[in-house]
């Protein structure tokens, strides 16, 4: 019984450890349960009751009569019916009872002889599961130590990746504001350019229009003169 309670106990253990089930590994630092000590004659009878320990126990105190055991009382079988076998196919109370009872009370039987250890059995079983329990927090720790350590590289990883990346972010940042002002004062560039070319091509026009204009202001005045004169030379012949 001990060893299954120790089995459980690593089993729980282990699991929580996250190294899955060790106690087989472990089960060799734990000394095997003392033998069972002979408490009487053991005859488990049909309800799991055994007449030699209680029984032979009580019998052996003075003034104690021991009460007989009744038999034990089965339902009465019900009348057949028609077509119906009389015989039952299912097992009777004092058959179930002896499956039940039995096992249980050998059981009980068992976890108290190996609590009936001697102080050093109980010691050396103490001390394994001590040392065990004790190992087993060992590699939790170590495990938990491990799983830090893993924690602090990645986050100082992290940290390292982030600033470099930061880094760069800042320089391509730069070096856009850089590309974006220089293409801003191309453009300005560019544009007084393309204005004092405008500005420049409007004043040759205009000076070009002024010019014809004079030269036909020119033309048209010479008309005019021509013009008069002939009529003047008219106005004169007819007058005489």
């Amino acid at each position: 019984m001990r060893v299954r309670v120790f089995n459980s106990l690593v089993g729980v253990l282990g699991r929580m450890n996250g190294s899955g089930p060790i106690g087989d590994s472990l089960m060799a630092k734990v000394p095997p349960p003392p033998p069972p000590r002979p408490v009487g004659p053991r005859v488990v009878g049909a309800s799991g009751v055994n007449p030699g320990g209680m029984a032979a126990r009580s019998a052996a105190m003075p003034n104690r009569p021991v009460a007989s055991t009744p038999p034990p009382q089965t339902a009465a079988a019900p009348s057949p019916r028609p077509g119906v076998s009389a015989t039952p196919t299912a097992p009777s109370l004092a058959s179930a009872s002896a499956h039940v009872v039995g096992p249980f009370s050998e059981g009980i039987r068992n976890l108290v002889d190996s609590i009936r250890g001697s102080d050093a059995e109980r010691k050396s079983f103490l001390t394994g599961v001590f040392q065990a329990t004790e190992q087993i927090l060992e590699t939790a720790r170590a495990n938990v130590e491990a799983m830090r350590a893993d924690h602090d590289a990645m986050a100082a990883h992290l940290h390292a990746a982030l600033a470099e990346g930061r880094a760069e972010l800042a320089d391509e940042v730069a070096e856009l504001r850089q590309q974006i002002r220089e293409d801003h004062q191309r453009m300005a560039d560019n544009l007084r350019a393309d204005l004092a070319e405008a500005t420049q091509s409007i004043r040759d026009n205009v000076a070009a229009l002024r010019e014809r204009f004079q030269a036909e202001r020119a033309v048209v005045a010479a008309d005019l003169n021509q013009a008069a004169a002939i009529w003047r030379e008219f106005a004169g012949r007819r007058g005489r």
